[in-house]
């Protein structure tokens, strides 16, 4: 259901975590792939304190279309898409 909801609204790639203790089975069957090892945190903090440590989690990912070779520049607005021009001027166009 993840993948039919990331595809139809444009996302490229999903990821999620499991703990390194769960199989992951479902993810599996469903066309994910284990890319990385994570190391757990605490969830224990000065305003909540827990006794309880992180676990090491594995980091899944699948991916929903093809990726651009360098989607970065325009991901943090160093590259603009074609026809579209800065804000300044679409606020004196708006004014």
């Amino acid at each position: 259901a993840a993948g039919r909801a990331g595809k139809a609204a444009g996302y490229l790639r999903l990821v999620t975590y499991t703990l390194s203790s769960e199989t992951g089975i479902s993810l599996r069957a469903a066309g994910w792939q284990p890319v990385s090892a994570v190391h757990g945190r605490s969830w224990s903090c000065p305003a909540r304190p827990a006794a309880v440590k992180g676990e090491a989690k594995v980091r899944w990912e699948r991916v929903m279309g093809e990726v651009p070779a360098e989607p970065r520049k325009r991901w943090l607005g160093l590259e603009r898409p074609s026809g579209q021009g800065s804000l300044e001027t679409l606020w004196s166009a708006a004014a």
